[in-house]
């Protein structure tokens, strides 16, 4: 949340954005290098977290076996969740003028989704709309498991943050920048 609301809101509340355009560099530019920057900090945090999984199963030796290879589909849950974090992040962003007001909406939606899936599964009248909260399609145990990430994971993760990131190029190339 904080590098994507940096690279944006955080250069627009400073006035760096202006700085920035005046280059030759197209505001579609600058937004896809913010994208490429956050999906590259996802992948590193994926991997990282990864081994040191690795590196405490190493460590601790527990009983039984492990397919150590299981752990790419657990790198790509992460990622998948990672990337819609970002996208969101991305995409509130693009609208916000001020970093913090950025932050507030994309933890905001972060907190929501992550108390809608958790207590969806003690209190049934929530339980409908545990589809809406990203956790719902984050699954470390079954990719670690089987060695996959279940499709509709996939889909709706990766949409998502695909989804998220477009519209926050289309608010950001069309929106006024702050003086």
């Amino acid at each position: 949340i904080w590098l994507a609301t940096r690279s944006l809101a955080g250069e627009m509340e400073s006035g760096q954005v202006q700085v920035a355009l005046a280059r030759p560099v197209s505001r579609g530019q600058f937004y896809l290098a913010r994208v490429l920057t956050v999906a590259l900090a996802a992948l590193w945090v994926s991997i990282v977290a990864s081994l040191g999984n690795l590196a405490g199963l190493a460590y601790s030796k527990p009983d039984g076996t492990m397919n150590n290879w299981h752990f790419i589909a657990q790198i790509g849950a992460s990622l998948l969740l990672a990337l819609t974090i970002g996208g969101v992040s991305l995409l509130v962003s693009a609208r916000a003028d001020r970093m913090g007001q950025a932050v507030g909406w994309a933890a905001g939606f972060l907190i929501v989704s992550y108390v809608i899936d958790y207590f969806a599964t003690l209190w049934a009248f929530l339980k409908p709309l545990q589809p809406f909260s990203v956790f719902d399609y984050y699954d470390p145990p079954v990719a670690l498991a089987h060695g996959t990430i279940p499709m509709m994971n996939v889909i709706v993760l990766g949409g998502l943050a695909l989804i998220c990131a477009i519209a926050g190029l289309v608010i950001f190339q069309r929106r006024d920048l702050p003086n």
